[in-house]
């Protein structure tokens, strides 16, 4: 259609019983020898029913809008007389990309970094702390995918997810609901970092919370990080070390033109950096941290 391009997306497939290399490779206008090249495998032989493959497509998608602004801009503002740091995100960029950073990449999940760390390592230009996670072992309390793998899922039940073109929205997870993900899960999203409460939906304020949020400690006076949508093209990441309530910081976040909004972790946990060095950093370790890049020219996933 006019409207719309094609993009090729990796994704990974599971490979159906009584399918063989030879007919699986070919419906993705493949080899077997580049198929098995692709996923890293030492022999054919492994490829085999019952075993997710990554395999291109060619996808139609919205021709995005002309951009607006600089992929990722950065400003020190004080809304409501709170002193922030945000970093606006203008997504309409096709080489632009949000994705998770991990303190250790090499074993997704299990280590923390502080922000300044993550902003040192991974080579994004903006990090904010991510969501909340176990003190001891690192593991998010919720559904995190990345590059169209999802790495871990659980009970929150809100979610930031970002299609592989860039549009973005701030959605139910059925993680909660179903107790466990299933293979349609987050489908077709190339992103998707649960995290909350949500603080403001379609420009209104939001006092009454989930229940998966008991613990108290969530709802006093803490340094607070958030992330946000004015559009589904523009993505805002909000850090202060102000201590305000859960209340107080959705009020700055509607202040700022935001329309939608999810809470961050919080208090110690709070920090975003620029260019490589600490805005604000974080007091302790994180288990990661959501990153913005920006003249990425690799593959785009979807789940």
């Amino acid at each position: 259609a006019p409207t719309t391009e094609v993009r090729v997306v990796y994704r990974y497939v599971r490979m159906a019983a009584g399918d063989t290399p030879t007919r699986f490779a070919a419906r993705y206008r493949l080899s077997v020898d580049h198929l098995r090249r692709l996923n890293g495998l030492n022999t054919a032989r492994l490829i085999v029913p019952g075993r997710k493959l990554l395999v291109p497509s060619r996808v139609p998608v919205p021709i995005p809008p002309r951009p607006v602004r600089a992929p990722v801009s950065f400003k020190r503002l004080s809304p409501l007389n709170v002193p922030v740091r945000i970093a606006n995100v203008d997504l309409r960029h096709r080489d632009t990309l949000v994705a998770p950073v991990l303190a250790s990449p090499r074993a997704a999940f299990g280590s923390g970094a502080r922000v300044s760390q993550l902003a040192r390592n991974s080579g994004a230009k903006v990090v904010i702390n991510g969501s909340y996670f176990h003190p001891q072992t690192y593991a998010p309390a919720g559904d995190i995918v990345m590059q169209g793998r999802m790495l871990t899922w659980g009970r929150i039940p809100m979610a930031l997810a970002i299609t592989p073109d860039n549009r973005a929205t701030i959605r139910a997870s059925t993680t909660p609901l179903l107790l466990r993900p299933l293979d349609t899960t987050w489908a077709g999203m190339e992103t998707v970092v649960a995290t909350g409460p949500r603080i403001l939906s379609g420009g209104q304020l939001i006092t009454r919370y989930s229940a998966a949020f008991r613990d108290p400690a969530l709802f006093g006076r803490a340094a607070r990080s958030a992330i946000g949508l004015i559009s589904n093209r523009d993505l805002v990441l909000v850090s202060t070390h102000m201590k305000l309530t859960t209340t107080e910081m959705g009020r700055v976040m509607a202040r700022l033109g935001i329309r939608d909004a999810l809470l961050l972790d919080g208090g110690s946990s709070t920090g975003i950096a620029w260019n490589g060095q600490a805005a604000l950093d974080s007091v302790r370790k994180v288990s990661y941290g959501i990153g913005v890049f920006t003249d990425y020219t690799g593959r785009r996933y979807a789940r």
